[in-house]
């Protein structure tokens, strides 16, 4: 096997792990927000807010994780990122609700792009093993 197919499948594997990794962020905080609901007994309507919350910091630990592993271009990673996530949620909610867009989506767009383009940028520039002893 030539390094360049290695390189290509290591890469595919990156981007296949970073999708998990949005999915799993996203339903574990789900699963936070659903439960300090029950705990606070609060109104279902912020139940919206919260899911748009849990989409973000899925787009930010995606993002954050393939610019770690690329470590370049971190806010294009970060835009393509949070891009692909909001044609995917806008997709699938218009799928299931049929109400059309409306101003949320550009709510959604603006708040998945900059979570996920600061997830991005900052997985590039994290720094690795420094020390200030």
């Amino acid at each position: 096997m030539k390094t360049q197919d290695k390189f290509e499948i290591k890469k595919f594997k990156n981007y296949i792990f970073a999708v998990v990794l949005q999915i799993l962020t996203t339903a574990i905080s789900i699963g936070i927000f659903a439960a300090v609901m029950l705990f606070l007994q609060t109104d279902s309507s912020i139940a919206v807010i919260f899911a748009t919350i849990s989409v973000a910091a899925g787009c930010f630990v995606s993002s954050f994780y393939l610019a770690r592993k690329i470590k370049a271009k971190g806010y294009i990673i970060g835009a393509l990122t949070g891009l692909v996530t909001f044609v995917v949620v806008t997709l699938v909610s218009l799928l299931i609700d049929k109400s059309g867009v409306s101003v949320n989506t550009l709510f959604h767009l603006i708040i998945f792009m900059l979570s996920s383009l600061s997830g991005g940028i900052m997985g590039v520039n994290k720094a690795v093993n420094k020390k200030y002893i």
